[in-house]
């Protein structure tokens, strides 16, 4: 169950909070955040601490499957009919190989990347983003790559 207390937000304020929190983190790997904003996007109705852990969530998976000097990009944006807003984290890590894909977001699952030896979490992070997002009303998916890296996206309505 997540509490969530649902308000007018400016999403821009949890997603800046989640990258400040981590920036020393990834400046020790050497690992480069940029976040890219839409202008004037819409407010999202919606929690704004619960946010803030999705994206907290994605980047700490991001960083993790990085290697030092590789970079990961926030960007935000509106849907075409203006009743989303979309947040992807996209990385230069491992990637996710295919045949993985349609179980990532399952409890207690744990993608085998191979490549990033002794990187264990609890396997409860992206059952918690699904969790949060799907009590938003967004949707959460991912778009993967071996070798090239992974795309993590969700969405959360705007309010209106």
């Amino acid at each position: 169950q997540i509490d969530i207390e649902f308000q007018r937000v400016d999403v821009s304020k949890p997603i800046s909070q989640a990258i400040r929190l981590l920036e020393v983190q990834a400046e020790l790997k050497d690992i480069g955040i940029n976040l890219k904003i839409k202008s004037k996007l819409p407010l999202v109705f919606g929690d704004e601490s619960n946010i803030e852990q999705v994206l907290l969530n994605l980047l700490t998976n991001a960083m993790k499957f990085t290697e030092k000097g590789g970079s990961i990009i926030v960007s935000v944006n509106e849907s075409q009919d203006g009743d989303f807003i979309q947040v992807s984290v996209s990385d230069t890590g491992v990637g996710i190989a295919a045949g993985e894909l349609s179980f990532i977001f399952d409890k207690y699952r744990q993608v085998s990347t191979g490549k990033v030896s002794g990187q264990k979490g609890t396997g409860l992070g992206l059952t918690i983003c699904k969790l949060i997002v799907g009590a938003h009303k967004g949707k959460i998916w991912v778009e993967s790559e071996v070798g090239k890296g992974s795309i993590f996206h969700f969405t959360i309505p705007a309010a209106r």
